[in-house]
């Protein structure tokens, strides 16, 4: 083993710097100057500490030929005085020096002087050698060595180019690695190189891999991957960090490695971690960073959705933002971005018709200069629910059908009911102004136009519009129920055709052709006998037959209204229907509908819309077809419902059947309960029910998908067989088969499918099955989102690197082209010590000459000079 305290570099310069200092004190001190003494003095300890160099090198080579076999040394204090007599020894060499300065003063010359306190310093460090008695330890130590961990950053942001034809961020951490093979064989005589890649986890790699797969991590844990490397070492296995990234954290360090837990955490890691920019600025891009919206929102009530607008390397500009659904435009706001106005926010505002699951786009135009495209639109999943039905009913007169439904409403608790009534009309008699007798004005503007979104349906109850100005708003009730919404209308002397609804927005959404107002209708009446045939849709009354009468109704009112009692028959598809089952069993719910008191009056009508169904008809009279004339109708207009109730004595199932022995009346709340949550799509009334586990899953995750089957009787319809199709595609109009299955569903009436590895999109869900002979259907919908945390703001930020590399120690590298070698490293571990020997150099017979030789110098010079 050599001994070597300097490098060869420090030796030379320790030679030649005593030589310029003593030449330089000697020329001073000749002409008088008193900067030669500190110059001296400088020169001696530089000559000091090449003389104990060369000192302990012979030492070592005195001490035999067995100091070869050791591969380590260090050096120790062999004295039994303790701390305390070190700290006293030193004392007492500092004011050795001190005392001969000052004793010094009478010295002829400035050269003499530093002569004297040279001899004087250099006697003190003999002394103070021999005091502390100091040795170097020999060892012969096993090490093993450490590893060096270098983590790449293999995110998604990775992948970008900050020009376009550019090198990607992932190309200028590659080309480093390459260029710094030399680098890495030369720590490899030390350390264990270990290469990991990171993005939502840390994972072992090797380059060629890296180079073969291209960066896809959807966030930038970098916290995560320093912490996962300090767990996987244990002690000094660690002997540093070399880390490749652009800078783009996306987790605990993105808010600022300058809080206070951030530093503790950094300087736990007690290795140096030296840090790499892959990044360069000039990106340019505009993205939607954040989207703010609830997941859930509640139906016909106005939700706020917020949208965070971020724009990099663009002057100040503006760009339009658009809110979508199924790939059409509901909304636009145009906005102004810049770097001086950071993250700009947009707000939108939206009522969802009803319940359900609903997708949404935000998005921004891509400009031909943008590193990024995938961040200019940002797609989310509400989920709405229902918090109140909140209904409207207007009334055109009080009466017992008015006040049965009012009743029935107000005792529900999940009914929020706003109800107008017309007590005194424009034909009643009056001594005063119209002004002085009515109690409020009637709302028209602010129910049928502001508020007439928030409602989940609306009741027209023996009401006529064209008196009270709302002829203008009649489209505004077509356009609510062709977007969702429910409307009901039952009959009286104000409604249907006797209200004047033919033709009008309103009489369009209706399941029943109306009559013109005015029209003398003669229809046709069935006197019942035996059995009859329906129409080809399959109506039946379930009732005996009839033979075909003519004349005038014997109660024909008004030429649109018969005012004669009837008991309403239930067609074949009403049998089975959500709203007419009031009980579960067919033959029980035919026997209950028998049972219940008759109706008195009903308003005439054309016919029954095609698309419609009967539910319930008059027993006798018949339409202009020659069908049962309709009595209870549900259809369909667009997305919304409609119910036609074609007379006003509902009420009697209720308050007159309540008078009877052994009945409550329930079957009147029964009736409206069921065509209430039939009228606001409740999906409890479904055969069929779809629905994936979530509503949005991370990209590669898998989706469980659970359907449900119904027979007529809402029951368990066991061994069901349900056809499902999964599409991919945010515009409903334009999507891709993905998987088509075939489930069926257990006792239970359950089933349940798993779909692996879904890319980035929105999934909508297809089931259909048979139920009783009819097709039943139901959808659901679910996202898969972007990597969209990564390209929130994708300019790569070098501050971050910066700040870890000089919290641990380490060295920030910047945009460097290879690694160095000289980079800080902690030196192996010591697995054990073998053998240890001390060599003392204090003992030295040398030692003792010296320094009684400089104490005599400097007492002959003293003597000579006069000084004592």
């Amino acid at each position: 083993m050599s001994f070597v305290l300097f490098s060869a570099v420090e030796r030379i310069a320790i030679i030649a710097g005593a030589v310029v200092f003593a030449s330089l004190a000697t020329a001073l001190g000749r002409r008088g100057s008193r900067v030669a003494v500190p110059l001296a003095l400088a020169a001696a300890v530089l000559a000091g500490l090449a003389l104990c160099e060369l000192a302990v090198a012979l030492a070592l080579d005195a001490a035999g030929p067995d100091v070869a076999e050791f591969n380590e040394h260090r050096w120790v204090l062999l004295s039994p005085w303790g701390r305390g007599g070190l700290i006293l020894g030193v004392f007492g060499a500092v004011l050795a020096v001190v005392l001969g300065w000052r004793t010094s003063a009478s010295a002829r010359t400035p050269l003499e002087r530093a002569v004297l306190v040279s001899l004087r310093a250099a006697a003190a460090a003999a002394a103070l050698t021999l005091f502390l008695q100091p040795a170097v330890e020999l060892r012969q130590v096993a090490r093993e060595p450490n590893h060096v961990a270098v983590l790449v950053d293999d995110s998604a942001s990775m992948s970008l180019a900050e020009v376009t034809d550019g090198p990607r961020r992932i190309d200028r951490a590659l080309d480093v690695l390459e260029r710094s093979r030399a680098t890495l064989d030369a720590w490899r005589a030390r350390h264990r190189i270990e290469l990991f890649r990171f993005s939502e986890a840390l994972v072992p790699a090797a380059l060629e891999t890296l180079v073969d797969e291209p960066p896809s991590g959807a966030a930038t844990r970098m916290y995560q991957a320093l912490d996962q490397v300090r767990s996987r070492y244990d002690g000094g296995d660690l002997a540093g960090v070399v880390l490749f990234s652009d800078g783009v954290a996306t987790d605990g360090f993105a808010e600022g490695v300058g809080e206070g837990g951030m530093s503790d955490f950094l300087g736990s890691l007690e290795v140096p971690v030296h840090t790499v920019w892959s990044g360069r600025p000039g990106l340019r891009d505009v993205a939607v960073a954040r989207v703010l919206a609830d997941e859930f929102a509640f139906a016909r009530t106005v939700v706020r959705i917020e949208a965070i607008i971020h724009a990099t390397g663009y002057d100040k500009r503006r760009v339009r933002v658009t809110l979508s659904s199924d790939g059409k435009p509901l909304r636009q706001k145009w906005v102004d971005v810049g770097p001086e106005l950071g993250e700009v926010p947009v707000v939108f505002e939206i009522t969802p018709p009803r319940v359900g699951k609903y997708v949404y786009e935000i998005s921004t135009p891509v400009a031909e200069d943008e590193a990024v495209a995938e961040n200019n639109r940002r797609t989310f999943v509400m989920r709405v629910i229902r918090d109140k039905i909140r209904v409207l009913q207007v009334a055109g007169a009080p009466s017992w059908d008015v006040h049965a439904l009012r009743r029935m409403l107000k005792k529900n608790p999940n009914v929020d009911l706003i109800s107008f009534f017309i007590l005194r009309t424009q034909e009643d008699i009056g001594l005063v102004p119209n002004s002085e007798m009515s109690l409020i004005p009637f709302p028209t503007q602010e129910l049928f136009q502001h508020e007439l979104p928030s409602f989940d349906l609306i009741v027209l109850q023996n009401f006529e519009f064209e008196p009270y100005g709302i002829s203008a708003y009649l489209e505004n009730i077509r356009s609510y129920v062709e977007g969702g919404g429910g409307l009901v209308m039952l009959g009286g002397a104000q409604s249907f055709s006797s209200g004047g609804y033919a033709g009008t927005p309103v009489g369009a959404t209706l399941p029943v052709e109306l009559w013109p107002r005015g029209a003398v209708v003669t229809p046709r009446r069935e006197r019942r006998r035996g059995r009859t045939r329906g129409r080809s849709s399959g109506r039946d009354d379930g009732a005996a037959g009839a033979e075909l009468g003519g004349g005038l109704a014997g109660g024909l009112a008004g030429g649109l209204i018969d005012v004669d009692e009837f008991v309403p028959a239930l067609t074949r598809a009403g049998k089975l229907h959500p709203i007419t089952a009031l009980r579960y069993e067919v033959e029980d719910n035919l026997a209950t509908w028998r049972a219940l008191p008759p109706l008195e009056g009903v308003n005439l009508v054309a016919r029954a819309r095609p698309d419609a169904v009967v539910l319930a008809v008059h027993p006798e009279l018949r339409d202009q077809d020659g069908e049962p004339m309709p009595v209870i109708t549900a259809g369909e207009y667009r997305d919304g419902r409609v119910l036609a109730v074609t007379t006003d004595s509902l009420w009697r199932w209720g308050f007159r059947a309540a008078a009877r022995a052994g009945d409550d009346g329930r079957y009147y709340t029964k009736l409206w309960e069921n065509a209430i949550r039939w009228l606001i799509h409740d999906p409890e009334l479904l055969h069929l029910h779809v629905e994936s586990d979530d509503i949005t899953y991370a990209p590669g995750s898998s989706a469980r998908i659970d359907v449900r089957l119904l027979d007529l009787e809402y029951t368990p319809l066991a061994g069901g067989k349900v056809a499902l199709s999964i599409r991919r595609g945010s515009d409903a109009a334009d999507t891709e088969l993905v998987h088509s299955e075939e489930v069926e569903v257990g006792d239970a009436g359950t089933g349940r499918i798993e779909l692996d590895d879904l890319s980035p999109g929105v999934y909508r869900i297809l089931a259909e099955a048979d139920v009783g002979g009819r097709p039943v259907s139901a959808s659901d919908i679910f996202l898969v989102t972007e990597a969209g945390v990564e390209f929130e703001q994708p300019a790569a930020r070098e501050e971050l690197l910066a700040t870890i590399a000089a919290r641990t120690g380490g060295t920030y590298l910047g945009p460097a082209e290879a690694l160095p070698v000289e980079l800080a490293l902690a030196p192996p571990r010591i697995v054990r010590v073998d053998r240890r020997a001390d060599v003392e150099l204090w003992s030295r017979p040398l030692l003792l000459f010296l320094a009684l030789l400089f104490l005599g110098v400097e007492w002959g010079l003293r003597q000579r000079s006069g000084s004592l």
